[in-house]
C-alpha cells in the first residue's frame, strides 16, 4: 500500500511517497561521509548549501538522510529511538524523492516534516528527532502521521478546530471541552499543533494523534504510556542511579530522586548493581529495582520520582497512574474576635463548576502574580542578620 506525501514550492520541490510495507531484506547502510565533516562554525552555513538535483526511488529514510549527508558533508544523526517511532521503524521507505534547486535545510524540512520529525543543530552535527507529539507515541501509523502533518501545517481557528475528532481522557468531573476551548482562546496564534501544546500544557494535560482523532490525556498518563514501552537491555555492574537515569532516557522521561535516596537502600554496594531486561517494559524494570532495593517510586506530571519507600508511600498519589487527589482549595471562616478556622478541600470533594472555575482562572492569576513581581521596585535584598554581622550565631531558617 502506498501513501503519497508531497510538498512543493516555486523554486524547490520535494515529492515524497512512502511505502507502508515491511521491507524486503535490507540494503546496505547509508553511505558514509566522504571528505571532511563540517566544523561547528560551518554547519549553519551548510544548511544553505545548494542541492542541484537528487533523485532516489524506494529508499529507506536512513539511506535518504545518508545521501544528503554524503552530498553536503554535514553529519546527520538519526538515532534508533527516533526511527522506532516511524510506521516501519528503520525500514520505513520513501518511494520517490526528488530534490531540485533546493538547499540542505529545505530538503531536511520537506523530508522530515511529513514523518513527524524535526532537526536541530548540535555542535558539528544535525540531530534528527521526533516532534513532541510523536515522542508521546509508541509507533505512529500512516494515518496518524497524516493527521499530525495536518495539525502542524494548519493555522488554528475555531472553525478548523471544530472539524477535528477529539477524545478527552481526563477526570470525568472536569469539563474537558470547555476548559480546553477557554485556554485555546488565550493561547495567542499559531498552528493547531502549537496551540494544542500551549493550551493543554497550561491545564496539566497533553495530547497526541491516535488513529483518526486527537487524544487529550493527563501528563501523568503520558508518563505511564512511556513506561509501558518494551525494550531489551542489559546493564552491567554500575551505580544504581546511572541505571535509573539510563532507563529514564530509554523511556524519554525524567527520573528524579528524593534527598537521601541512596542512603536508604537494601543494597550493600550501590556501584555494583546490575539488571537485564528482555522484551519487557521500563515499568517492569522499575518494579524489579523496587523489589531489589527497597526503594519506591511515583509517577508525576514531570516524570518519575524515586525515593525511600517510606517517603514515597507518604506522598504517593493515590489514584491510578499517579493521578492524585490533592487539596486544592482553602476556605477561611471568620470566628469573630476569636480568629478564624481554615477548611481544606480535596479535588474530589469539589463540584465540577468549582473545578472549572479554578482551572479557568489559575493561569490568569499566575500571570497577574508574575506581572506584579516584575513591576516591583528592585528592592531589596534579604535583610542582613545582625548577629551574623556582629559575629553572633545566625538565626536558624525553618526547614520545609
Amino acid at each position: 500500500m502506498t501513501r503519497l506525501l508531497s510538498c512543493a514550492c516555486c523554486v524547490s520541490s520535494i515529492v515524497l511517497s512512502a511505502l507502508a510495507h515491511h521491507q524486503e531484506n535490507g540494503s546496505s547502510p547509508p553511505a558514509t561521509t566522504q571528505g571532511a565533516i563540517a566544523r561547528p562554525s560551518e554547519v549553519r552555513e551548510r544548511l544553505d548549501i545548494p542541492i542541484a538535483q537528487l533523485e532516489m526511488k524506494d529508499e529507506k529514510v536512513t539511506d535518504v538522510l545518508g545521501k544528503l549527508q554524503e552530498e553536503t558533508r554535514v553529519e546527520i544523526n538519526r538515532s534508533e529511538a527516533t526511527l522506532r517511532k516511524l510506521p516501519n521503524g528503520d525500514e520505513t521507505r520513501l518511494a520517490n524523492v526528488s530534490v531540485q534547486n533546493s538547499t540542505l535545510g529545505d530538503a531536511l524540512d520537506k523530508v522530515l516534516f511529513p514523518l513527524g520529525l524535526e532537526y536541530r543543530l548540535e555542535e558539528d552535527t544535525i540531530v534528527v528527532s521526533p516532534t513532541a507529539p510523536l515522542r508521546r507515541m509508541e509507533r505512529a501509523n500512516w494515518a496518524e502521521l497524516n493527521l499530525l502533518q495536518r495539525l502542524r501545517s494548519t493555522p488554528y481557528s475555531a472553525d478548523e478546530f471544530a472539524k477535528l475528532k477529539i477524545q478527552y481522557r481526563i477526570p470525568s468531573r472536569m469539563d474537558g471541552p470547555g476548559l480546553l476551548t477557554d485556554q485555546l482562546t488565550r493561547a495567542g496564534q499559531g498552528t493547531i499543533a502549537e496551540m494544542l501544546e500551549t493550551a493543554t500544557g497550561s491545564l496539566g494535560w497533553t495530547w497526541l494523534p491516535e488513529g483518526d482523532h486527537i487524544a487529550i490525556i493527563t501528563k501523568e498518563a503520558a508518563v505511564s504510556r512511556a513506561l509501558s514501552r518494551k525494550t531489551t537491555k542489559s546493564f552491567p555492574e554500575q551505580h544504581l542511579g546511572t541505571i535509573l537515569f539510563d532507563l529514564g532516557r530509554e523511556a524519554d522521561i525524567v527520573v528524579t530522586f528524593q534527598p537521601g535516596t541512596f542512603r536508604k537502600t537494601l543494597l550493600s554496594d550501590l556501584d555494583a548493581y546490575h539488571i537485564s531486561i528482555r522484551n519487557s517494559s521500563i515499568k517492569d524494570a522499575f518494579e524489579q529495582i523496587k523489589a531489589d532495593t527497597g526503594l519506591n517510586y511515583r509517577i508525576t506530571a514531570d516524570g518519575v520520582n524515586f525515593g525511600p519507600a517510606e517517603d514515597i508511600d507518604m506522598s504517593k498519589l493515590t489514584a491510578e497512574n499517579g493521578e492524585g487527589d490533592p487539596f486544592v482549595v482553602k476556605v477561611s471562616m471568620p470566628l469573630g474576635d476569636k480568629g478564624s478556622v481554615d477548611f481544606l478541600f480535596r479535588e474530589s470533594e469539589l463540584p465540577p463548576s468549582v473545578l472549572n472555575y479554578r482551572e479557568r482562572n489559575k493561569q490568569a492569576l499566575i500571570q497577574q502574580v508574575r506581572r506584579a513581581t516584575q513591576t516591583q521596585p528592585a528592592a531589596a535584598t534579604a535583610p542582613v542578620n545582625r548577629s551574623e554581622k556582629s559575629g553572633g550565631t545566625p538565626n536558624e531558617r525553618p526547614t520545609s
